[in-house]
């Protein structure tokens, strides 16, 4: 996959975690072999970010942005430009002022306007694996003017999702904590369980699969 004809990568980490009582960004759990949250999904995309299969990828930062953007800076360091953290000014308004703020990043990166479509991922959503990424780049690929979705089990559409360049300016008009899933109800849509998953809450991590080295889920430190 080309960089030109891959689409860039908005990965959402700006929600200030009031309801799991710390940046659940440097949140470590056995799982992710000692590494933070944050650490554990950015070892997983910036490999797909080297091979090419993202043209950029854009951490939106807002809440405790200092702590987590000094934490990721030598993670993305040796991917820039195309790895980058972008600060939201406006985070405390939800969910679509962070996705507006990415998306306007891409924009101010992309002069040329190459990037063909974003993919907007959650920080949270964290058994996802990369070949889920991978998946759902390969369903968009079949029409990529469309927007293509992660479907749950309850039958939910979601993020993961692929926004086609041509429909940016419906992320840009959201509004509050709108998020984008209204836009979703006619996308084209691809099984991912793993996607249903997103830590909201300490105790959502007792779903957590201990690590192969026999960890227990009560191995947490924030």
């Amino acid at each position: 996959m080309s960089g030109s004809s891959a689409p860039a990568l908005i990965l959402l980490a700006a929600g200030a975690a009031r309801r799991f009582g710390s940046p659940k960004a440097l949140a470590r759990h056995a799982a992710w072999q000692g590494q933070s949250m944050i650490g554990a999904r950015l070892a997983q995309l910036l490999p797909l970010l080297q091979a090419g299969e993202f043209s950029r990828l854009c951490v939106v930062l807002g809440a405790h942005a200092e702590p987590i953007g000094a934490h990721i800076a030598p993670l993305l360091a040796p991917y820039a430009p195309k790895a980058f953290a972008h600060i939201c000014p406006h985070w405390a308004d939800g969910q679509s002022a962070s996705l507006g703020s990415g998306i306007r990043a891409l924009q101010a990166n992309d002069e040329q306007r190459a990037t063909p479509a974003a993919m907007v991922a959650l920080l949270d959503q964290v058994l996802l694996q990369a070949s889920d990424y991978l998946a759902l780049c390969a369903h968009w690929r079949h029409a990529p003017h469309a927007v293509c979705a992660s479907r749950y089990p309850d039958g939910a559409l979601g993020a993961p999702a692929i926004w086609p360049r041509h429909l940016w300016p419906q992320l840009l008009n959201l509004q509050h904590d709108q998020g984008a899933r209204a836009y979703l109800q006619h996308a084209r849509a691809l099984d991912l369980p793993r996607a249903a998953l997103d830590i909201d809450q300490r105790a959502d991590l007792l779903q957590l699969e201990p690590s192969p080295r026999g960890e227990s889920d009560a191995d947490l430190a924030y």
